[in-house]
């Protein structure tokens, strides 16, 4: 919570005090994170860049997620998702999703043989057709 009101804080500096809004960088252009580099200076944290990635910078952390793209990894007890996390989460759910269909699937068959064995061990006279779901 206490880095969640220390970035805002920073937008609130800025929108108050300089009057630079960076609406090009949605907020998060050079003022911000000059700012945000300032502040991490004193906390320890690594330098970022500003939200839009090019130059020499590209290949730093976002302000735009600062401080929390920054911190050690553990530090929010894994209660801070990444996007990297997210991708990979995202990755891990399509699997799931792709699992149950196959399963679901797989069941439906099951129900259709079963149930079609029941009508032939009673002399009933069916198509598989007539049971699919």
């Amino acid at each position: 919570m206490a880095d969640v009101l220390l970035h805002e804080t920073v937008h609130q500096y800025h929108q108050e005090v300089t009057g630079e809004a960076e609406e090009s960088y949605k907020g998060h252009g050079p003022a911000f994170r000059d700012t945000c580099n300032e502040l991490g200076e004193q906390l320890g944290l690594p330098t970022v860049r500003v939200a839009k990635a090019r130059g020499l910078e590209k290949d730093l952390p976002s302000c735009a997620h600062w401080p929390h793209n920054v911190r050690p990894t553990g530090y929010y007890k894994e209660a801070f998702i990444t996007p990297e996390d997210q991708d990979r989460a995202g990755d891990i759910d399509a699997e799931a999703e792709a699992d149950r269909r196959a399963t679901q699937a797989n069941l439906e068959q099951e129900r259709s043989a079963a149930l079609i064995g029941v009508c032939l061990a009673n002399g009933q006279k069916t198509t598989v057709s007539d049971y699919r779901y």
